[in-house]
């Protein structure tokens, strides 16, 4: 569920809707042009319409049938945009809007009950359509196998898909699917395309302002001092391991900064800085940052 919350936050980060769909906190519509936008919604199948019908009813506030409307009609959209796969380019950016909207309503259980199998459904719409924030939610579904066959691969493939700077955890989650499966690593380590991609986009998701940048900074800079996915990079890992440090402060984060100091190059090291990391890092109670302190 940690993730989910992750992937919510990086809604900033999504694509900008179309300035005709662009009604998300304006003013409720008038009854003439409600009434319009409803036929022109599902008579004449225009996704954008839908939007603005739905918005309407969010412009009302989350008051039960409101919601149910907004469900409805971002589902008519995105089934329009859907029915003729985006033929237009039109339809195409109005589908990545609208059946990104309705796959959060599904998945949020605005409007009824959470329904993850539809929400994977209108994700899929929306991530065709090259909305990749949405590629990256249906990633984690597969994962996770919520509302679908579970299937790492099939993740793995999407998160490779949406892994750019806008949606730096699609890099995230790739790094970790990686990582956490460094138990049984590979004997190519360092060339292993699973690794080179993942080591590539740790540094992307570090690159990139976002609520975890400090988190990617410190995968980022564990695949650099061990040589995962390419030739084992000490200076550079320093500097990824001092941002992790310094944006996302733990004991286990600024230890491994800290013993990673005296393996660097002499010219970087720094023995009090070293030191004053550890003690902090023992005072925290960390058993691994004690012990490193005893060896100094």
């Amino acid at each position: 569920m940690r993730t989910l919350a992750v992937l919510a936050a990086m809604l900033s980060f999504s694509f900008a809707a179309p300035a005709a769909a662009q009604n998300d906190t304006g003013k409720q519509l008038t009854p003439a042009g409600l009434q319009k936008a409803i036929t022109d919604c599902t008579a004449n199948k225009r996704p954008i319409s839908c939007v603005v019908v739905s918005n309407h009813y969010l412009a009302i506030g989350p008051k039960g049938e409101h919601d149910t409307k907004r469900r409805q009609y971002l589902k008519i959209g995105c089934d329009a945009a859907a029915a003729n796969g985006g033929a237009t380019n039109e339809l195409r950016i109005a589908g990545r809007g609208t059946c990104y909207r309705a796959g959060q309503v599904f998945l949020q259980g605005v409007g009824g009950p959470v329904d993850n199998a539809a929400a994977f459904t209108h994700f899929g719409r929306s991530c065709d359509f090259g909305n990749l924030t949405a590629c990256a939610f249906n990633a984690e579904a597969l994962k996770d196998g919520r509302g679908v066959a579970k299937d790492e691969k099939a993740a793995m493939a999407l998160y490779r898909k949406a892994c750019s700077e806008t949606v730096a955890v699609a890099c995230y989650q790739a790094t970790r699917m990686v990582f956490f499966d460094a138990l049984k690593k590979p004997a190519d380590v360092a060339t292993n395309p699973d690794y080179v991609f993942a080591r590539k986009a740790a540094g992307t998701a570090c690159q990139a302002s976002w609520m975890a940048q400090g988190e990617s900074c410190w995968y980022h800079g564990l695949y650099l001092e061990g040589g995962w996915g390419g030739a084992k990079d000490v200076p550079s890992a320093l500097g990824s391991l001092e941002k992790a440090c310094t944006l996302a402060p733990s004991p286990e984060r600024c230890t491994t900064y800290a013993v990673s100091l005296t393996r660097g190059p002499a010219a970087t090291r720094d023995p009090a800085k070293t030191k004053r990391l550890l003690q902090d890092a023992c005072g925290a109670k960390y058993e691994y940052a004690c012990n490193q302190l005893k060896r100094l």
